[in-house]
């Protein structure tokens, strides 16, 4: 609460704008979000990429769907390019230009990722094996511009936690 409330303070229009993947991760934060969006008196608009990678992509973004307007907030779904070669760099490339495209066509200021402590563990290492330059070797940052994620001190553990008793 006391994030969002921070995140909210730097901004008259009270929109945010979250990646749903349809994962632990996300569900988890739209659940929260959803706990306070009343109280803090915010706008929930959540967007999907279905990237059609696997098998259950389809499936992820009817659930993401049914999901997000059981909440009575707004889903918004894109369906991506297909990549070839280097898949998760050109998904988090495309995520990203789709979600800021989607923010300043619709007054939107704050973008939440549900990224957590063990991918920032995992990226700051993975940077450390590759001898990243010193930038990419502090992690993912907590906020980047309008980028939000708030639950980066939040262990993956923590997260089945709250997911299994709400």
């Amino acid at each position: 609460e006391k994030k969002l409330v921070k995140y909210l303070s730097n901004t008259n229009h009270k929109k945010i704008l979250l990646a749903l993947s349809g994962g632990i991760d996300s569900v988890v934060l739209f659940n929260i979000l959803n706990l306070f969006k009343n109280k803090l008196l915010f706008e929930l608009y959540a967007l999907h990429i279905n990237y059609k990678h696997n098998k259950n992509a389809d499936m992820s973004e009817i659930f993401c769907k049914n999901l997000v307007e059981s909440y009575d907030n707004t889903f918004i779904s894109i369906t991506s390019q297909k990549f070839n070669k280097n898949f998760e760099h050109n998904a988090r490339v495309f995520r990203y230009q789709r979600l800021k495209q989607y923010a300043f066509k619709n007054n939107i200021h704050i973008i939440m990722t549900a990224h957590h402590f063990d991918d920032q563990i995992e990226t700051i290492y993975m940077n450390e094996i590759n001898n990243s330059d010193w930038v990419s070797k502090i992690g993912i940052r907590e906020e980047y511009g309008m980028i939000k994620r708030p639950m980066l001190d939040v262990t993956k553990k923590n997260i089945y936690k709250y997911a299994n008793d709400n």
